[in-house]
């Protein structure tokens, strides 16, 4: 299914962090846990994320799925009131996938999109679910 998206919209996969920013045009990287990673806004590169900062998201999840994606909102106050909030590197709070992603956005206000399997992403009771695509903008306070 992954692979099927990834041909879908012409994205161009790369094994190495790319050394300039911006990003090539639908540039994403395959990391070691097997996340796609694109890095859309670097944001306030002085306010770094640590261990135990609180993270608060907003961010669109959708299903890889061509035909009928489902698709949940919570980018702004108009589509969910509330931002989703975790501590980061507490891995009870929030799938491994988005502790690694907020690793790779780093900074205060980044947005980034990425993709994530079900070993990294959400698993309901050890069993597979399908792949989620995220775009998602950061919040860090300390």
């Amino acid at each position: 299914m992954i692979a099927d998206y990834i041909k879908r919209e012409n994205i161009k996969v790369v094994k190495e962090f790319p050394k300039e920013f911006p990003w090539g045009d639908k540039v994403y990287v395959l990391t070691k846990s097997g996340m796609y990673f694109r890095l859309e806004s670097q944001g306030d590169t002085t306010l770094k994320v640590a261990a135990n900062d609180k993270v608060i998201t907003r961010f669109y999840q959708h299903t890889l799925n061509a035909i009928s994606p489902d698709t949940l909102f919570n980018w702004n106050t108009l589509t969910y009131p509330f931002p989703t909030t975790f501590n980061y590197a507490d891995a009870t709070q929030v799938c491994e996938g988005w502790h690694e992603a907020v690793s790779y956005m780093k900074y205060n206000n980044s947005r980034a999109h990425f993709i994530l399997h079900s070993k990294i992403g959400f698993e309901t009771t050890g069993n597979d679910v399908v792949p989620y695509g995220f775009e998602m903008k950061i919040k860090i306070q300390k």
